[in-house]
């Protein structure tokens, strides 16, 4: 993040504001979500004045939302949305008490600024980037944690260290890959991909530098007629194919699709230049805030640029799924039960991050749901 940004948002730490959740009538934790059609785009919560990004949804339509501490503090980082509008902080109000300046609890010991979110069967991966308000990692904040959806007790706790979480990263996505117990996060502040070893706790990074892993020269966001100079963000969301074996990624600022053999990426004893020959330039892609892949190796982006969710398909072929003007910046996404495709949308273009010195618009933020077409890929 470029210097200009970072100081103007430092000012709006000290602001402090309430989020209120909307959610639709009859979504409940036990209750299946609503079930819409291929192209077809619902509401299914709303957070008035505070943004979110990371989305995850559980086998039984848990629902769960990321507030990072970027502009207005949330009152929670991490949420469960629950009926009729209520939030729940998760795992529970401790680990969403940090705040900072005080004492306790520690940064290790709570979220300090979710950015991602992950649901597998039984649990909830979280990815605490440690950054908030791009000021600087916080010793101690960076973090991968699984919590258990049932008890909502931390299953593993994974810190990374000063030499992996820089000062300036900003961890932005994970992917994991169950089948190895590995997880990929992508650094869209110090650019490079970080790999993690879950049954030892080792973590590495590697493609640091790299241009698969940079912002591409010349690359300047437009969103909704406005041109984003100020934004300058490297990798940032990732992708896993079904099997597992290749890991798919694009910097934010670039228009290029990447991919790796999770093997290759697994190995550590591999020297740098051999993993970054491993990496294929799979094609052109447009600017994507998330990337998601479903059972049939559908590959789906949120287009900031476009307003819209793209899928494309094996054979590279690419087209709209579905354009809206509420996919304003739409940010991260996540498959759910029956096929549908959540959304989260940030509207970063109407935010500090492209606007430095102003405060966010207080605007609608939202969740949205789409199904998903059943694709018979070449």
């Amino acid at each position: 993040m470029r210097r200009p940004a970072r100081l103007a948002l430092l000012g709006l730490l000290a602001l402090a504001a309430a989020a209120v959740v909307v959610a639709r009538p009859g979504c409940s934790t036990t209750e299946t979500l609503p079930t819409p059609k291929p192209g077809e785009l619902i509401e299914v919560a709303r957070s008035d004045g505070i943004l979110w990004t990371g989305v995850a949804v559980s086998d039984t339509s848990r629902l769960f939302a990321a507030h990072p501490r970027l502009f207005v503090p949330p009152v929670y980082s991490l949420v469960e949305i629950l009926p009729g509008g209520r939030r729940r902080p998760f795992p529970d109000e401790a680990a969403n008490s940090w705040h900072a300046g005080a004492p306790f609890p520690a940064p290790q010991e709570a979220w300090v600024c979710v950015q991602s979110l992950r649901c597998d069967a039984q649990s909830l991966w979280v990815l605490d980037t440690g950054n908030p308000g791009f000021v600087g990692v916080m010793p101690g904040g960076a973090k991968l944690w699984r919590v258990d959806l049932s008890t909502r007790k931390p299953l593993e706790r994974h810190p990374f260290p000063p030499e992996v979480a820089h000062r300036a990263s900003f961890l932005r996505d994970v992917r994991i890959d169950e089948n190895h117990r590995t997880a990929f996060v992508s650094d869209s502040g110090d650019p490079a991909l970080i790999v993690v070893d879950l049954d030892s706790g080792a973590a590495r990074r590697v493609l640091e530098g790299y241009a698969s892993t940079r912002a591409e020269p010349g690359v300047v966001l437009t969103v909704e007629g406005e041109t984003l100079d100020k934004v300058l963000v490297h990798v940032a969301p990732l992708a896993l194919d079904r099997k597992r074996e290749w890991l798919y990624w694009q910097a934010l600022c670039g228009r290029t699709l990447w991919r790796a053999p999770t093997a290759v990426l697994r190995d550590a004893t591999l020297p740098p230049e051999r993993v970054a020959a491993a990496v294929e330039r799979v094609g052109d892609s447009p600017a994507a805030s998330g990337l998601e892949m479903d059972d049939d190796d559908t590959l789906y982006l949120a287009a900031v640029e476009k307003d819209a969710i793209l899928m494309r398909r094996r054979d590279g072929t690419t087209k709209p799924l579905v354009t809206d003007p509420r996919l304003s910046w739409p940010d991260t996404l996540a498959v759910g039960p029956n096929r549908t495709l959540y959304v989260s949308t940030s509207q970063l273009h109407r935010t500090p991050l492209a606007r430095p010195g102003s405060p966010p618009i207080v605007t609608p933020y939202r969740i949205l749901a789409t199904g998903l077409p059943r694709l018979s890929n070449p």
